[in-house]
């Protein structure tokens, strides 16, 4: 199937910057509006660090804007979650099945835009295996014992200290050297760590001791490439108003059901299924396209989480919620879900495997919390290949655009070998190789249309029909 498309840019504007609020006069993007598109074309176009608004799919000019984004994603079926993380399920949990509150959490930072900042903790009590964790955690230390005296930090020394009387009475019992008890020890930590570790799936399972929870929470997946969203599109379009004016401080008159249903509801895909089992489309998606992800608690609604399913990942495209219900750190806690979804389509189709996050912004902090979904990868969006976030990090301290890929012979190789040939045409309601549309019509829009295929790359302009309007009609 050929998608059918518009091209343009590049688009320049002088408003602010959404992420730094500044005024820089180059904030320049190219945009591609898609009337037709599969979503085996639109994960080739989000591998070249494009993302979706709708039908309009665009991506920034990284060296001209002041907050460059790179496109970020993460291996979902190698995912651990970070002790923060598992924070945030227990807290939901614990809200869920027992109806605990967290009894503080910052609301400052619950109010960005994916309220993925934890929130703040209340000091733990302490439980019998403290000491135990604390050894453990001492084992790795760099602390010298001619340190010892002048260390200030009274836990750290403290944690030192034990270790050393535990490596003393190893040694002793044992009769050996000081450093083979240090080893035994450590062997025993990584047996115990390994016994103990959780699989990443049992975080989200009911416990078994709890016959009814405090509250009733139930996840639903409504496609909106089909008619199933009308439904629901009401309570949805409320929820978004209320999360936009509160949490972003839009105008309600910024956020009528036109505009919701163009951002967040209108998209290019037609369902295509992916699997023939008999499941619940509510419990999992069963066909590539665009989803909304309801979060129902006690039969209301409190959040969505917009997705692509698409051949090899879920893309997430935008989430709101009810700013009630920031206590619960929803941003972290859908992102984690979704992660979770990822690993659970793979079961019934193992092509997908990966988690994309959208765009990643190194110097704002409401868009960086993406790199702690480890392991993560940023798009080189010069090369477009796709390197560990680590590296990347050491790269970004010192250049706002850096050259994540170190091959400087590694080229968009996609991009560097398209002939004219490989560029098709839709004009008069044919379509067009585009070398018989220069003969037909001229050179005048070349180039614009070297443009497009440079920003798309050859297996897309082999696919998409590049609309070109007719003077005469």
């Amino acid at each position: 199937m050929n998608g059918i498309v518009e091209y343009f840019g590049p688009n320049k504007s002088n408003h602010p910057c959404g992420y730094c609020k500044s005024n820089k006069p180059d904030n320049s993007s190219y945009g591609v509006w898609t009337h037709e598109m599969t979503p085996e074309q639109y994960q080739i176009m989000i591998d070249r660090g494009m993302r979706r608004s709708g039908k309009f799919c665009y991506k920034s000019v990284l060296d001209k804007i002041c907050c460059p984004t790179f496109a970020i994603r993460c291996e979902a079926l190698n995912f651990k979650p970070s002790r923060s993380q598992r924070k945030v399920i227990k807290r939901f949990n614990d809200f869920i099945y027992h109806g605990i509150k967290p009894k503080s959490y910052d609301k400052a930072e619950s109010s960005s835009s994916n309220d993925l900042a934890d929130p703040v903790q209340s000091k733990p009590t302490k439980s019998p295996s403290t000491e135990a964790t604390s050894d453990n955690e001492a084992v790795s230390s760099t602390l010298e014992p001619s340190e010892i005296k002048q260390c200030k930090d009274r836990t750290k020394k403290a944690k030192y200290l034990r270790l050393q009387r535990r490596i003393a009475r190893i040694s002793l019992k044992l009769n050996c050297s000081e450093e083979e008890a240090l080893k035994v020890i450590k062997e025993k930590f990584q047996q115990r760590h390994q016994k103990s570790e959780k699989l990443f799936e049992d975080y989200f399972k009911k416990p078994e001791n709890i016959d009814k929870p405090a509250h009733d929470l139930r996840i639903q997946f409504v496609s909106t490439c089909t008619e199933d969203h009308v439904k629901y599109l009401k309570v949805s379009h409320q929820l978004y108003e209320k999360y936009q004016t509160i949490i972003h401080k839009d105008d309600p008159s910024e956020c009528t059901i036109k505009q919701f249903r163009r951002f967040l509801i209108d998209n290019p895909f037609e369902p295509k299924p992916f699997c023939t089992e008999s499941k619940d489309s509510k419990s999992i998606p069963t066909s590539y396209g665009s989803y909304h992800m309801q979060y129902w608690l006690d039969d209301k609604l409190i959040a969505v989480a917009v997705l692509d399913i698409l051949p090899y990942s879920v893309s997430s495209v935008y989430l709101f919620y009810d700013p009630e219900y920031s206590f619960l750190s929803l941003g972290t806690y859908s992102a984690l879900r979704e992660i979770l979804l990822v690993r659970n389509l793979h079961e019934i189709n193992p092509s997908i495997s990966y988690y994309y996050l959208g765009l990643y912004i190194y110097n704002c902090p409401k868009m960086n919390y993406k790199g702690k979904f480890h392991p993560s990868f940023l798009l080189c969006d010069q090369a477009l290949t796709w390197h560990p976030i680590e590296k990347c990090l050491e790269k970004l301290k010192h250049h706002t655009h850096p050259r994540f890929e170190d091959d400087p012979n590694k080229v968009d190789e996609d991009s560097a070998t398209i002939q004219d040939d490989d560029i098709l045409i839709l004009y008069s309601r044919k379509i067009l190789t585009y070398s018989f549309y220069k003969h037909l019509c001229g050179t005048e829009d070349s180039n614009e249309v070297y443009e497009y295929a440079k920003l798309v790359g050859k297996k897309c302009t082999k696919n998409f029909l590049l609309y070109r309007k007719n003077e005469i009609d």
